[in-house]
């Protein structure tokens, strides 16, 4: 399962992959932005009375705008991305996470056509959970952070990788002690 310490090496290799294209022209990461990601999750949760983990896969989909400001080459940012379906655990019993949205705060700096940036910020999820007698929705909190690289493509397009760590305390009312979500995504979108 992906951890701290394997966000920090893939977002070093990243960082090293995009770094290496950079050129003597380089990309403007400045202004409004929107888009599209899709990817991998992959999460453990701790339930309680139970000796078991419930391990969460899934394939999510979702769309992003925010804005970036550049200081000189150095970029800050804020952005809102929304995601659904992020992944399936069953055990049991099942539950899914329906909806998610996260609140980053994004900064980074540009190399050439390149921009690399670290991520941190909230998201909020619905969940529901089902056993063989009840049925329950409920949505919980959680912290986030990771890293991620864009490159310009085109007059105002870019693409990108985005690694991140989702962080949930002891929420749900009950049916989870606390876990964490680990999603790759590969995004896409234009600047205006």
């Amino acid at each position: 399962m992906l951890n701290k310490t394997v966000l920090t090496t893939s977002g070093a290799a990243v960082a090293a992959a995009f770094g290496g294209q950079a050129a003597a022209e380089s990309a403007d990461f400045a202004g409004f932005y929107f888009g599209a990601q899709v990817g991998l999750a992959k999460g453990e949760f701790d339930v309680p009375c139970s000796v078991d983990c419930y391990d969460l896969d899934g394939n999510p989909a979702g769309v992003f705008a925010g804005y970036n400001h550049d200081a000189g080459g150095f970029i800050i940012g804020v952005e809102l991305a929304h995601t659904g379906d992020l992944g399936e655990a069953a055990y049991d019993e099942s539950f899914s996470f329906e909806e998610t949205t996260d609140l980053k705060l994004k900064f980074g700096t540009t190399v050439g056509k390149s921009l690399i940036y670290g991520v941190v910020g909230a998201t909020r999820t619905s969940a529901s959970f089902t056993d063989a007698e009840t049925f329950s929705e409920e949505s919980a909190n959680g912290t986030l952070f990771g890293v991620g690289a864009e490159m310009g493509l085109g007059q105002n397009g870019f693409f990108g990788v985005e690694l991140l760590n989702r962080n949930y305390g002891n929420q749900f009312e009950g049916y989870i002690d606390g876990g964490n979500v680990q999603t790759v995504s590969l995004r896409a979108g234009f600047r205006f």
